[in-house]
């Protein structure tokens, strides 16, 4: 194909792709008005995808603002626009490359100016381009539009009313109301109101939002267009004592480029109403937290007065009753409105001050504490219902930390409360207390007083727990919370087993119980109580084993059997225990409870949970009545805590028998019973 022929098969190409066209509507109105108009889209035969143009006109007259049209909306298609100096860009695409159909591409909404001149402003598209869903330029032509602006001129029309009745030597109220009917063009200029009034009114005033009044006169100089309406002008009268019995009362309105209108209004005055005057004596200033008290006026009509706050966020009244809400000016207004009888009053209004209240601190006095004794809470109130703060001012020996006080040394601790007030309330004076803080004796632990719990054998067993007895082994009573891993101190306390820390279940003045950690040793080993006043040495023996029944007293055991509904009994005399126990027949099910029983497999670590249950390693035996007890299964099932499951043997008499448990030859402690029947 020659060159000649490939450009001539590209210019027939391009004379094939359709032109579409864009067309600006008119519209019609006055100066003022806001109007409406469409840009329609005109495909004929074209794809069009997206399209773009520039709007133009004048911008002085026409303030114009561009929405999404119908056509272009159904088509998934947005509008956007960027200002220019004699104009409005405008660009209609979407997010996909659908084609719009015939219709309003865009619609336009235009503010004529108040001093729109009359006649034709044109719209007219310059640089319009479109595109196809394959992104190909199409060809767009543009037919312009226009704002056709009317020569209209403003009419203002005015209205009067009076409110209320009209009595000789009484106040009177009127409304005055200027507008501008719709489809009359826009004020220009200054507007004014003139009252007029007649033989019997006293002006009082005249006043009204953005107007500028000076005696009969009130005057305007923003434009108002057709179908609105200024903010109304109220006036007040005094109606004299010789007031006709009819007043006709006139006002104008005139300027701003209309010609002048009056509106007249006629009342007739009913029956003088005796005045009233009220007597409310002067309010006294008050402190913020004050009771509530009771207003007192009186009327010299003998009619009740009513009174109201006109400072809310200071005080506010119900019915005679005033509450303060807030430091600061209140107001009070004293108001009497009047009957058949009497005019309404002159109200009479109040002022005082609302100054910050004085609050006082209660703080107890503080009990000597001794050194190593567990933090306390300090408490104390203000009479404001506000948070009391603690300071200690011997940080030597006492700190306080929001309001828990902790001692650190021996010596006399200070402490000072306060508060430092608010908007409403002054700062309270402080209150000092003082305590002393005594040194604590050293721990002491008894001859012989580490054994296994519920056993008096002074060997023990690794991870078994252990029971040891004294004096000032804490300076509180602290028990575990039950969660893991168990700690190694308590209340300041802590035990260690051979030089390994123990894990504590709980601390008081004369015993801790403790699980012995894990260790190979065995023979004496080291003990040491360590609280805040100092540490206690002893010593105990280690063993293998060293069995204990747990006990419901000093000599039943602790027991369960099993029952009819499925569940367990726990066995003992009948009533003679605060909770239900009943005794266990020959030939049951018996679930004994202790510590020490020796090695399980697998090995149950000290101080941690006890996920699953571990045999004992060696067997356990058990007697009751000194015949033996067939044992089912023996192993720890919690911490520290062994289970073994026995048969009561058969022929064994009512009462309470001796029960024992052995392991490795080695006896839980004579004297221990369990309650056969």
């Amino acid at each position: 194909m020659t060159l000649w022929k490939c450009f001539a098969l590209i210019a027939l190409l391009a004379a094939k792709i359709p032109a579409a066209t864009l067309v600006v509507g008119t519209a019609s109105g006055n100066a003022g008005q806001t109007l409406n108009l469409s840009i329609a889209l005109q495909a004929q035969g074209a794809q069009v995808a997206g399209v773009q143009f520039d709007l133009v006109y004048d911008n002085t007259a026409l303030r114009v603002a561009v929405g999404t049209g119908a056509a272009a909306s159904a088509a998934g298609k947005s509008v956007s626009t960027n200002s220019l100096p004699t104009g409005i860009r405008v660009l209609i695409v979407g997010l996909n490359q659908t084609v719009m159909a015939d219709g309003n591409v865009a619609d336009l909404t235009i503010s004529v100016a108040a001093n729109a001149t009359s006649g034709s402003h044109p719209l007219t598209i310059s640089g319009a381009s479109g595109t196809d869903p394959s992104g190909q330029a199409i060809s767009v032509s543009a037919s312009p539009g226009a704002v056709v602006v009317s020569g209209d001129s403003p009419g203002l029309a005015v209205s009067l009313t009076h409110s209320g009745t009209f009595a000789a030597g009484q106040l009177g109220a009127y409304r005055i109301v200027v507008s501008n009917p719709a489809g009359s063009g826009a004020t220009q200029g200054t507007v004014t109101v003139l009252e007029n009034l007649p033989i019997g009114l006293t002006l009082i005033s005249m006043a009204g939002a953005g107007w500028n009044c000076s005696g009969p006169l009130c005057s305007r100089s923003d434009s108002l267009n057709g179908g609105a309406s200024y903010p109304a002008i109220d006036v007040s009268v005094n109606i004299a004592n010789n007031a006709p019995s009819s007043i006709v009362n006139q006002v104008v309105a005139g300027g701003g480029g209309s010609s002048s209108s009056s509106a007249s209004d006629t009342v007739t005055l009913t029956a003088s109403l005796l005045r009233q005057t009220i007597v409310f004596a002067s309010l006294n200033d008050v402190s913020f937290g004050v009771s509530p008290f009771s207003l007192s006026a009186t009327a010299s009509s003998g009619l009740p007065v009513s009174f109201a706050s006109t400072t809310q966020s200071v005080c506010t009244v119900s019915g005679s009753t005033l509450a303060m809400a807030a430091v600061g000016t209140c107001s009070i207004t004293a108001t009497q409105a009047g009957n058949g009888t009497f005019a309404a009053a002159e109200p009479i209004s109040r002022d005082f001050q609302v100054v910050k209240g004085e609050q006082r601190i209660t703080f107890a006095p503080l009990d000597n504490l001794a050194l190593g004794a567990s933090p306390i809470t300090l408490t104390a109130t203000s009479t404001s219902g506000l948070a009391v703060v603690f300071t200690s001012t011997t940080l030597s020996v006492c700190t306080v930390t929001g309001n828990r006080l902790s001692v650190i040394a021996a010596g006399t601790c200070t402490v000072v409360a306060s508060q430092p007030g608010n908007a409403n309330y002054a700062a309270a004076s402080t209150v000092t207390r003082t305590l002393t803080v005594t040194r604590a004796d050293r721990p002491l632990v008894s001859q012989g007083g580490i054994v296994p719990i519920y056993s008096t054998r002074t060997t023990v067993q690794a991870g078994s727990w252990i029971s040891i007895y004294g004096s000032n082994l804490s300076m509180s009573t602290v028990i575990w919370d039950g969660n893991f891993p168990m700690p190694e101190s308590l209340g300041g306390v802590s035990v260690t087993v051979n030089g390994k820390p123990g894990f504590l279940w709980s601390v008081s003045a004369t015993q801790i119980n403790l699980q012995v950690p894990d260790d190979t040793a065995t023979g004496s080993v080291s003990v040491v109580v360590t609280t805040p006043a100092g540490a206690s040495t002893s010593t105990v023996t280690l063993g293998a084993a060293s069995p204990s029944l747990s006990l419901l007293d000093t000599k039943h055991v602790a027991a369960l059997t099993p029952n009819t509904d499925g569940g367990y009994d726990i066995v003992g005399p009948s009533g003679a225990f605060p909770y239900a126990t009943r005794p266990v027949a020959p030939g049951a099910a018996l679930v004994l409870y202790g510590v020490g029983f020796g090695a399980t497999d697998p090995l149950v670590k000290s101080g941690e949970a006890v996920t699953a249950a571990a045999a004992t390693v060696n067997p356990v035996t058990v007697t009751i009545g000194g015949v033996n007890a067939p044992v089912t299964y023996s192993g720890i099932v919690g911490v520290g805590l062994y289970q073994i499951n026995v048969t009561v043997p058969a022929g064994i008499p009512s009462g309470d028998q001796p029960i024992t448990a052995a392991v490795s030859g080695i006896p839980t402690d004579p004297g221990r019973v369990v309650t056969i029947q």
